[in-house]
């Protein structure tokens, strides 16, 4: 049986979504004043978007380095293609040269 995988994209994005509404519901329940709530929630806000940032900068450097290796893999596929097609040119050139020859 075939194991679905998910990417690291969608982990972390879970991790950060659990961190947010944990975070929010520990200040929304704790017994202080509204004032100060608030500010806590600001903060951990500024806090949660300042880590959502650095996640997604992290992620960007993992595609791009990800499109670089599929380009590097899709050039040497093209190059091995081409040497086949000229192998297999060359062949289909030599039979009808023998076949020219008989």
């Amino acid at each position: 049986m075939e194991e679905k995988r998910g990417t690291g994209a969608e982990f972390v994005f879970g991790i950060f979504v659990g961190a947010l509404l944990g975070a929010s519901m520990a200040v929304l329940f704790a017994p202080q004043s509204g004032e100060l709530t608030r500010e806590k929630l600001r903060k951990q806000g500024k806090m949660l978007g300042e880590k959502a940032r650095e996640i997604a900068l992290d992620l960007r450097e993992d595609a791009e380095e990800l499109l670089d290796k599929v380009k590097d893999v899709l050039k040497e596929t093209s190059r091995k293609v081409k040497e086949v097609q000229a192998k297999i040119e060359e062949k289909r050139q030599e039979k009808a040269q023998v076949a020219q020859e008989d």
